[in-house]
C-alpha cells in the first residue's frame, strides 16, 4: 500500500491554488490593460473619423452656401435686366420708342439672354446643392425661358413691343418664387431663420 502524506498533499494543493490565483490575477491585469489600450485606440480612431466628417460637412456647407449665393446673384442679375427692360417699355403705347432706347433695350435683352443661358448651365452643374423645391422653381424658370427664347432674338419694334412686354412680364414674375426660396434657404444655411 502506498503511504500518502496528507499534510504534504494539502500544503502542495494550497501552494498550487495560491500560485494559480496569482497567475490568474496577473492574467486579469494583463487582459484589462490590453482592453484599456484597445479602447483608447478605438476612441482615438472614432474621434479622428468624427473630425474628418465634421470637416467634410463644414466644407460641403460652405460650398453649398457659396453656390446658393452665386445662384442668387445670377438670378438677380437677370431679374434686374428684365425689370429694366420692362421699365423702359412702360411708356405710353402711342409713343414711338426712340432708336437709342431700342438699343438700350436690345442690350439688356442680350445681357438677360446670356445670363439666362449661364444660369441654366449653372443650375444643371450644381443641382445637387439645391433642395427639390428650389430645383422645381428653377426648372419653371428654365422652361419658361426656353419657351420665350424666340422673342428674345427679335428686334423690338412698335408692332411687337406689346408682345415682348407681356413675355417679359411673365418671365420676370417666374423669378419671384425662386428668389424667395433662395432667400429662405440661404437664411437657413446661415442659421438665422
Amino acid at each position: 500500500m502506498i503511504n500518502v502524506d496528507w499534510n504534504a498533499f494539502i500544503s502542495s494543493l494550497g501552494g498550487t491554488a495560491v500560485g494559480g490565483a496569482a497567475v490568474g490575477a496577473l492574467f486579469m491585469v494583463f487582459v484589462k490593460h490590453r482592453l484599456k489600450l484597445a479602447k483608447e485606440r478605438f476612441k482615438a480612431e472614432l474621434s479622428a473619423l468624427g473630425a474628418e466628417r465634421q470637416t467634410r460637412f463644414t466644407y460641403l456647407h460652405q460650398t453649398q452656401t457659396q453656390v446658393i449665393a452665386k445662384l442668387y446673384e445670377k438670378i438677380v442679375s437677370i431679374h434686374q435686366a428684365l425689370s429694366l427692360i420692362d421699365t423702359y417699355r412702360k411708356r405710353k403705347p402711342e409713343e414711338q420708342i426712340p432708336q437709342e432706347l431700342q438699343a438700350v433695350i436690345q442690350k439688356h435683352l442680350r445681357i438677360a439672354r446670356t445670363n439666362i443661358f449661364q444660369l441654366m448651365e449653372f443650375i444643371n452643374v450644381n443641382k445637387l446643392y439645391f433642395p427639390a423645391t428650389l430645383v422645381d422653381a428653377l426648372h419653371a424658370i428654365e422652361l419658361l425661358t426656353l419657351q420665350r427664347m424666340m422673342w428674345m432674338e427679335e428686334e423690338i419694334t412698335a408692332e411687337n413691343a406689346t408682345k415682348i412686354e407681356a413675355e417679359l412680364s411673365k418671365l420676370d414674375t417666374a423669378f419671384e418664387p425662386a428668389l424667395r426660396e433662395i432667400e429662405t434657404l440661404f437664411r437657413n444655411l446661415l442659421g438665422s431663420s
